[in-house]
């Protein structure tokens, strides 16, 4: 058996993922346009970390979907020249990185619901949203060892 097509993972094939990421877009653009901020989200995280954490989501959703999308956008590969053809690992990698960073976003602000407000029944949202983080991290590294995993079976084929 091939093992690259043993084990294989696809990005742009996952319509809650990019959904999602898609309404980070939406939650975090106007942030960093200008727009005013929440003021319990502020008061949570404070002006600064708002700032990281709407740069966090806005630019890991962006690199993320960029990465999803590449393999669509592989599909214009027979109009570019070889020397510039989109890979699918490349891709892969785009997305890993926009999962990191969006993970990170959200961890931040989970731990800031969960730790700044002081009501009952904010461990629920909190959990959520510190879970769709972890669940990011989750796909980054489901992403790197299939990478890595591809890599290392390409080298012993290539022996």
């Amino acid at each position: 058996m091939d093992p690259l097509i043993a084990h294989r993972i696809e990005n742009g094939r996952h319509p809650f993922e990019l959904l999602v990421l898609g309404f980070g877009l939406v939650v975090g653009a106007p942030l960093l346009v200008g727009a005013p901020t929440p003021g319990s989200t502020e008061a949570l995280l404070g002006p600064v970390m708002v700032r990281v954490w709407a740069w966090l989501l806005v630019g890991g959703c962006w690199v993320a979907l960029t990465g999803a999308w590449w393999t669509w956008w592989r599909q214009l590969d027979r109009w570019v020249p070889a020397a510039a053809r989109l890979r699918h690992d490349t891709g892969l990698l785009v997305e890993m990185v926009g999962l990191v960073a969006v993970g990170a976003g959200t961890v931040i602000y989970g731990i800031g619901v969960w730790d700044g407000l002081d009501t009952p029944g904010r461990q629920l949202p909190a959990a959520i949203i510190a879970g769709f983080g972890v669940a990011c991290w989750v796909r980054a590294s489901q992403i790197w060892r299939f990478v890595r995993s591809t890599l290392r079976a390409m080298r012993e084929v290539g022996r």
